[in-house]
């Protein structure tokens, strides 16, 4: 759940990268909240009762398109300023950062049926290596997928730890991969290593957005 300064607006934006409005509550011209879908994802949209900083906020979105070049210029012949298109190593078929109304960064990247193929076989090979629990909800691929999906991002001190605690509600470990610590400037493979993980479930991380509406 995103807390917003407009929630109108907030539609108005997420509906340019795919999403479709499920429901509000409140007035039509303002609601207080609402809710967004798009395939494999879903946000809130809470109107914020006092002032709030998105740039502080540790989260960040990532979505998944099988076109990017296409997505960015309907999105820039829609007025949202979209930068130049990077290839960086972690996503080298391409990426777009953007902000929202609001502040909170959304990274689009590019993810066809090349990328999904190679990230399913690495994801067998990392089963049978024993990286990975061997009973996942996405065997076949069907049930989880990287493509048209938004998956919230959070900044933790303790990967493993926040592994631990997302699963005791529900999540499963679809992918993890290694960061190396700014702070410290080595790669931390012990309890406190700095990695990027992917957990899957019907709960999401929350942050925290001041009104417009009258």
């Amino acid at each position: 759940m995103l807390l917003v300064a407009d929630v109108m607006r907030s539609i108005r934006f997420y509906e340019l990268l795919g999403f479709d409005l499920i429901d509000t509550e409140g007035p039509a011209s303002c609601p207080g909240w609402a809710r967004v879908h798009c395939e494999g994802g879903a946000i809130m949209l809470l109107l914020a009762e006092e002032p709030f900083d998105a740039s502080v906020q540790s989260v960040l979105f990532a979505m998944y398109t099988t076109d990017l070049p296409a997505l960015r210029e309907h999105l820039l012949a829609n007025g949202v300023k979209s930068p130049p298109i990077t290839y960086p190593g972690y996503m080298p078929s391409g990426q777009v950062t953007l902000r929202d109304p609001d502040g909170y960064i959304v990274n689009i990247n590019h993810w066809g049926d090349a990328e999904h193929s190679a990230w399913l076989k690495n994801i067998e090979q990392k089963k049978k290596s024993g990286a990975l629990p061997s009973r996942q909800p996405l065997v076949d691929g069907s049930r989880v997928t990287m493509s048209q999906t938004v998956v919230p991002m959070i900044h933790v001190p303790n990967v493993r730890a926040t592994i631990d605690w997302y699963t005791s509600i529900g999540f499963t470990l679809v992918r993890q991969t290694k960061r190396t610590a700014k702070s410290t400037g080595r790669s931390c493979p012990s309890e406190t290593a700095n990695s990027c993980s992917t957990l899957v479930g019907n709960r999401a991380p929350t942050t925290v957005a001041k009104s417009t509406c009258t």
